[in-house]
């Protein structure tokens, strides 16, 4: 499927999940730039702001407004970065990131020292495949493809399971 469709599917999709959801509590949605989205191929030519994934909260937004929800639904803006996403969940601070920026043994460190926040936990995705660790009391977890093995990972002969 072009990239076109599969933006316009998956927002679809996921305004569905969130309006379906919205009729048994209250919804909060964060959202964070990931590698994968650039307009750009080339790495060191792209914008870091110019990603296909900017528009899937553009569209979120609109169709959220649209709908009319039991209960309301919040679209977050990051604090910190486009690419950091901080939340508080039952008492617990959490930061989320994609990962291309961050080695997972110094994701922790950095995220600390840049926000000067503590965590309880850290949610990445970049590496593709699931892992869990705990460094210095911060559990940090990431998990692997929606689509599992795709084409890069098979090339460099590296598998997961969906997740």
């Amino acid at each position: 499927i072009n990239v076109i469709k599969q933006i316009m599917d998956v927002s679809e999709l996921l305004t569905e999940l969130i309006v379906d959801l919205s009729n048994y509590c209250k919804i909060y949605y964060y959202d964070t730039l990931d590698n994968h989205s650039r307009i750009e191929p080339i790495r060191e030519n792209s914008l870091e702001l110019e990603s296909l994934a900017c528009l899937t909260s553009w569209y979120l937004q609109a169709r959220l407004d649209a709908s009319k929800q039991e209960f309301p639904v919040y679209i977050k803006k990051n604090v910190y970065s486009p690419d950091i996403i901080t939340f508080d969940v039952l008492g617990h601070s959490v930061a989320g990131v994609h990962g291309h920026k961050d080695k997972p043994e110094k994701v922790v460190d950095n995220l600390i020292l840049m926000t000067k926040q503590d965590y309880d936990l850290i949610l990445t995705s970049h590496l593709h495949h699931f892992s869990c660790d705990e460094k210095n009391e911060v559990l940090v977890v990431s998990n692997s493809s929606l689509m599992g093995t795709d084409d890069y990972a098979a090339k460099l002969r590296l598998s997961a399971k969906p997740s």
